[in-house]
């Protein structure tokens, strides 16, 4: 394996030489170009990691090849190491302006193209890496609230279902010749329907109260009230009979069956 991917772009062959010389001794695959014309062309076959780009060269100079670089989206990311033998402010000006990281002299001192062509690679490798990292989490969140919206969805449909369940519900036991209740497992009645109401002349919030029990014959209560507490404690259905006493103060028997639902 590699120490990593260089272009190298210098119309001197005495310096292309001895550039790639340097890099190949370190273990690094280098890719030689002596135009900018033949640059652009080995990026299109492969993209390099680094490219180390003379600033002055005829027709194409390395300031160009950086803006054209910088204006592809598979390359704008690719640090671009100026080489130059010039230590003309306006030079380095231009060459940062068209996009450059960094510069290394003309002649080369070794060790310090090494060390910053190592920097800059291990940093353009750390911000791939921070970038790949970032797409897949985002990834993950995107999947996530996907999920998390198929979900409420689903909810909201479920309830909308829910809700016209009850209402039809509600239709029919109101308009049913018979009482109908709903309790919960505490024992307390949370729903009675209209027959229920018009029998007892009582309201939900008092016969939710557990008042309903007064309703019920003395004779009749104790029994009633024991086997319907533990049918609610054992989730139970069961079947009684009692006398229940009417809006106006009369008593008729009543045949009760319950079941449980979860």
């Amino acid at each position: 394996m590699s120490a990593g991917r260089v272009l190298i772009v210098d119309d001197n062959e005495e310096s292309l030489k001895l550039l790639s010389g340097i890099l190949i001794a370190e273990g690094y695959a280098v890719r030689p170009a002596d135009s900018g014309e033949l640059a652009l062309d080995a990026v299109n076959v492969s993209l390099p990691e680094v490219v180390l780009l003379d600033m002055r060269m005829p027709e194409m100079d390395g300031p160009e090849v950086c803006r054209r670089l910088k204006a592809r989206a598979d390359t704008r990311d690719i640090p671009v190491i100026f080489l130059s033998a010039s230590l003309d402010f306006e030079d380095r000006l231009e060459g940062l302006e068209a996009g450059a990281v960094d510069f290394i002299n003309k002649p080369y001192r070794r060790e310090e193209l090494l060390v910053r062509l190592k920097t800059h690679l291990e940093l353009a490798r750390l911000r791939n890496e921070l970038e790949r990292r970032v797409e897949e989490r985002t990834a993950e969140l995107r999947a996530a609230n996907d999920q998390l919206r198929d979900e409420l969805e689903l909810r909201r449909q479920v309830e909308a279902e829910l809700r016209d369940s009850e209402q039809r519900f509600r239709s029919i036991a109101d308009t049913a010749p018979a009482g109908i209740f709903i309790s919960d497992r505490a024992g307390a009645t949370t729903y009675v329907n209209q027959w229920i109401r018009c029998f007892t002349g009582m309201g939900l919030e008092k016969i939710g109260n557990h008042e309903w029990q007064q309703l019920l014959h003395p004779e009749d209560r104790d029994r009633t009230v024991e086997k319907v507490a533990a049918a609610v404690q054992d989730m139970i259905p069961y079947r009684l009979e009692f006398r229940h006493r009417r809006f106006d103060g009369q008593y008729r028997w009543a045949a009760c069956t319950a079941t449980t639902r979860l």
